[in-house]
């Protein structure tokens, strides 16, 4: 994360200090029990926006939201998997165990039931779908009624050269989002991601303690083509894969090529059954801006999630708020430290608009504030670095 050079650019004289204490306050207040984990729809979410809404005010900000108000209302539909879900891969007639929570993590992406029996299961490699780099992982496959097996991130990743997608960086199309997107546009019935450390860049326990956490996505809900979703521990892919006479790093060294395209795992399928909950919430963006003095019609963007996973299952401890520390009120703190340095300063000469998103966490598409724009210039924070987000907008974006 390099703050200054991002904040006192817009700086022509003394420079606006960025408080390291500040960003530490906010966070354990952000993080604390008494914000019950950020949930959308949840206690900690009015909580939250009382805070950010507060914290804008005090620091001298505009408000940015809806009529005048600091916030941008988002009706979402909250998805809660029941109880009993259950997963089973076969291959050659064999079975093999696939317990959410323990080696696999499932998304069911529909309200109600969730009944797939017998999928034949594709390798897809990184399921790179992106003809202006000459990719195409889906051309010429027949995807209907399949489920795709895919890697985690790019093909740069591990290549050891650049391929084009921004070398070790992660670039869009290796987020598991697009992943998604892509295999639903290809026709495919679900998704599973092959999980290693590195290439996802957290551990698997990660997804494993969250695997019934619930998901949001924007209301009204429509039915999604893609079932379902979810991840693969390595073992488990690697037993699969072993069972077909295929090993991971020969196949990442195949899909590292453009002319891959995804193939029949011989004699593999799998089943997945659940239910799904549906409950109507309404959340809230939380926006504040300066208006720029000389080109109020360009922005400049900051942005970060505010929101955690709330009281959505007992850790090893029987602790049941899931604070969200990391991921995001450091992102939060940051965004709300960048605008008080930027209320401090110089009036920029574009508008520079600061944003607190809802419903980042297990969301399969989420909200961004809706003002037309002769061009964007966007920052996103999270978890103490800065990245592109996959449900905003790019680093340099137009709209007209």
């Amino acid at each position: 994360m390099t703050l200054l050079p991002l904040v006192f650019a817009a700086a022509t004289a003394v420079a606006p200090v960025i408080s390291a204490e500040r960003i530490r306050e906010d966070v354990r207040a952000l993080a604390s029990n008494e914000f019950e984990g950020r949930g959308p729809g949840e206690t900690g979410d009015r909580r939250t926006v009382e805070f950010l809404s507060k914290a804008f005010a005090a620091a001298g900000l505009e408000p940015g939201g809806v009529d005048g108000l600091w916030t941008q209302p988002v009706p979402l539909v909250r998805l809660d998997r029941q109880p009993g879900a259950t997963m089973s891969l076969t291959i050659a007639g064999r079975s093999i165990a696939l317990t959410p929570g323990d080696n696999a993590a499932l998304t069911l992406r529909n309200a109600g039931r969730t009944d797939v029996k017998d999928a034949p299961l594709l390798f897809g490699g990184y399921g790179v779908a992106d003809a202006s780099r000459g990719w195409g992982a889906y051309d010429g496959v027949d995807m209907r009624g399949k489920v795709i097996v895919v890697l985690a991130n790019d093909p740069d990743f591990e290549a050891g050269r650049d391929l084009g997608f921004e070398g070790r960086r992660m670039a869009l199309v290796g987020r598991v989002g697009i992943k998604f997107e892509v295999a639903a546009r290809a026709g495919a019935l679900g998704v599973l991601v092959i999980h290693e450390d590195a290439a996802a860049s957290y551990p698997f326990l990660q997804l494993a303690s969250g695997d019934a956490l619930p998901a949001f996505v924007l209301a009204p809900i429509k039915t999604s083509p893609l079932q379902f979703s979810g991840w693969l521990r390595g073992d488990a892919a690697t037993d699969l894969l072993a069972r077909a006479g295929l090993d991971v790093e020969t196949l990442k060294r195949r899909a590292r090529e453009p002319s891959f395209r995804a193939f029949a795992i011989e004699g593999a399928t799998i089943s997945v059954a659940g239910d799904v909950k549906t409950t109507d919430v309404v959340s809230h963006n939380v926006l504040a801006r300066i208006t720029g003095s000389s080109r109020p019609d360009e922005y400049v963007l900051y942005g970060a999630h505010w929101d955690a996973n709330g009281r959505n299952g007992p850790d090893a401890k029987g602790d049941p708020i899931r604070n969200g520390a990391v991921d995001n009120a450091t992102g939060t703190a940051e965004v709300l430290e960048i605008a008080r340095a930027f209320a401090k300063g110089p009036k920029p000469a574009r508008t520079v608009v600061f944003a607190a998103w809802t419903a980042e966490e297990k969301a399969y598409s989420a909200p961004k504030p809706t003002q037309r724009t002769r061009s964007i210039r966007w920052r996103g924070l999270q978890a103490s670095s800065t990245s592109t987000r996959t449900w905003c907008c790019p680093r340099h974006a137009t709209s007209s």
